[in-house]
């Protein structure tokens, strides 16, 4: 695919690849494009930037197998 931008923004997107916000002007118009289709989709989102912020902390998550499996074992603890 090719695609033109104006100078601005290209000085913009290259600024951006300089400070090592991205490491390079696909990873950055990627990330734009994901944001702005988010903005059309909110929940999915939401979902998206909720899972992102835990991967970040770093903070260890479940698979799907072993939440399905916490969950059959609480369930008879909830009542």
């Amino acid at each position: 695919m090719s695609i033109e931008l104006s100078g601005e923004i290209e000085n913009k997107i290259e600024e951006a690849v300089r400070s090592g916000l991205f490491a390079t002007p696909g990873e950055l118009v990627e990330t734009a494009v994901r944001k702005l289709l988010d903005e059309k989709t909110p929940a999915a989102g939401r979902f998206r930037t909720l899972r992102e912020r835990i991967v970040e902390s770093r903070v260890p998550m479940l698979s799907d197998d072993e939440l399905a499996a916490e969950i059959r074992r609480r369930r008879g603890t909830w009542a």
